[in-house]
């Protein structure tokens, strides 16, 4: 089967902002390393999919791994951006439940054969909520250019990819069972979306921190 043109095109993306992004960690703080590390599994991540894809080796247990991956990434970038400590631990109690429930949803009611949606739609969610905490703490700051801040690129691009993987999730189930001619259309918007926050990372982690925001 043919693959679509947007599979490969955001798996170019991926590798190469996953092997750009490394060469910069010696000038980035601790919480844009944070975001070069997400970068990097992502590359690796749709690398391995793919070369599953094409050898027809099932490959949906690569996508449960990563959403459990990458939420850790991203909950460690934001508990070391935030600095109000209740924020802070409620960030680590939400982050040991998601866990938890991964655990358990993989045993049970979400196996590794089919799409991890509930899981997915939780760990969105959780995106939403922080970036929109992170864009509120970013508004109280008035000494840096906010095109420059590496925390509104990541905020923004949190907020666009999770809103439209909800999006794209939330359907699956439904395109699968009652319209699967919809399927790659539906998925398209997946790709593009995945090309975004890859690029909107990779802006954040260009950005230039003065050291008082990096020490936060």
């Amino acid at each position: 089967m043919k693959r679509p043109f947007f599979s490969y095109l955001t798996l170019i993306v991926e590798i190469i902002v996953a092997a750009w992004a490394p060469f910069l960690w010696k000038r980035t703080t601790l919480q844009q390393r944070c975001a070069i590390i997400y970068l990097v599994e992502m590359g690796i991540s749709g690398l391995v999919e793919s070369l599953m894809s094409l050898h027809d080796i099932h490959n949906i247990w690569v996508i449960h791994l990563s959403t459990m991956i990458e939420f850790i990434i991203i909950v460690t970038m934001f508990y070391f951006w935030e600095t109000n400590i209740y924020k802070k631990r409620t960030m680590l109690i939400v982050g040991c439940l998601f866990m938890i429930f991964w655990i358990v949803a993989k045993s049970t009611f979400e196996s590794f054969e089919h799409i991890d949606v509930y899981s997915s739609i939780i760990a969105q969610v959780i995106y939403i909520i922080l970036a929109v905490s992170m864009f509120f703490n970013v508004s109280k700051d008035t000494h840096i250019s906010l095109k420059n801040d590496a925390r509104i690129w990541i905020a923004s691009g949190l907020i666009i990819y999770s809103a439209g993987t909800l999006f794209v999730v939330s359907l699956i189930d439904v395109i699968i069972t009652s319209m699967p001619e919809l399927f790659n259309i539906v998925w398209h918007i997946n790709w593009v979306l995945v090309i975004l926050v890859t690029l909107f990372f990779a802006r954040a982690v260009w950005c230039q921190v003065p050291q008082e925001i990096s020490k936060i």
